[in-house]
């Protein structure tokens, strides 16, 4: 009978201790943004205004590019992020990293990576060769549904967050789904709702 108490005393004690937990944190408050599945083609750009305060953060472009050295033809699909937009993008590369829904977006970037301002980064490319062959090239060309991981610094404050991202290598698009900032300076963020 005393066992069956001390299990029950631990068991309650445990519960409450879980629910006021000093070191647990609320989850970082998001602006969640519809891109209207945005399609960005060959010569089209699509501009985003993530935190929606009238100035354009990123720009989504695909440009083709004629290489003679290497005989090849190359349709990239990039990111940009304008003056108060940073891309998180493996050092010195144009390679961003892609995230899975869940994947944490810190204010300090993982190890290899940095938080890049004014920057461009290619997403994926079509490289197509003198004899026709087609290769498409980078960690998006297979994407669906994945986060771009993103920051916008406003004020000397930090705010992390994503766009949700997709690519038709078939009909060479890239697709923008939805974007998210977060609402609370120097705060991580994770991809997805």
């Amino acid at each position: 009978m005393n066992q069956f108490f001390i299990l029950l005393l631990a068991g309650v004690l445990f519960t409450g201790c879980d629910k006021n937990h000093p070191g647990k944190s609320p989850e970082t408050k998001m602006k969640y943004v519809d891109l209207h599945q945005s399609e960005v083609k060959m010569g089209s750009v699509q501009r985003v205004d993530l935190n929606e305060d009238g100035s354009i953060d990123f720009n989504f472009k695909a440009e083709s590019f004629g290489d003679p050295i290497l005989k090849q033809e190359r349709l990239s699909f990039m990111a940009k992020a304008e003056i108060n937009g940073y891309l998180l993008a493996i050092e010195n590369t144009e390679t961003t990293k892609r995230l899975d829904k869940g994947n944490l977006i810190s204010q300090i970037p993982p190890s290899g990576f940095g938080w890049f301002g004014v920057g461009q980064a290619v997403l994926t490319e079509k490289v197509t060769s003198e004899s026709n062959e087609v290769n498409w090239q980078g960690d998006w060309n297979d994407g669906s549904h994945h986060y771009l991981p993103v920051q916008i610094v406003k004020n000397g404050s930090k705010y992390c967050g994503w766009i949700e991202l997709s690519m038709d290598v078939a009909n060479e698009k890239m697709i923008l789904h939805q974007g998210a900032i977060s609402t609370e300076a120097g705060k991580d963020a994770k991809a997805g709702y």
